[in-house]
């Protein structure tokens, strides 16, 4: 998925700068809008785009640009402190359940379970 995402970004830049390099001094808006029309990754996403030329002082291409956009990172902090807060800093590595003669145990999904660079491998000294 990176990949697609990257290989789109490359093409639309590449796309944009090379013919300034070959010496045509303007972009068509007709390749530009073909190119966002025809793209898997641009069309399957909320994206926007805004191309402006600063020589001209007009706006050469624009897809959703007057709408707003939360960024991830925002979304990635309230993520984080609903986590926090219901989760607690720490989760158990493992459950267990004591039938008859025999301990049944599991794992709880700690991502920090087998992890050499923490401290505090609780579960794994069990």
């Amino acid at each position: 998925m990176k990949g697609k995402v990257l290989l789109t970004i490359l093409l639309v830049c590449s796309f944009l700068i090379l013919p300034g390099i070959s010496g045509a001094r303007h972009i068509k808006k007709r390749k530009i809008k073909r190119l966002f029309k025809h793209s898997i990754i641009l069309n399957d996403h909320f994206t926007g785009f805004a191309l402006y030329d600063l020589d001209e002082k007009k706006m050469i291409f624009e897809k959703d640009a007057d709408k707003y956009f939360i960024p991830a990172s925002n979304t990635k902090l309230f993520t984080f402190y609903t986590c926090l807060k219901m989760l607690g800093d720490s989760i158990p590595t493992l459950k267990y359940l004591i039938h008859g003669d025999s301990l049944l145990f599991w794992g709880t999904g700690d991502p920090s379970f087998l992890d050499s660079g923490l401290k505090g491998t609780k579960g794994f000294n069990f």
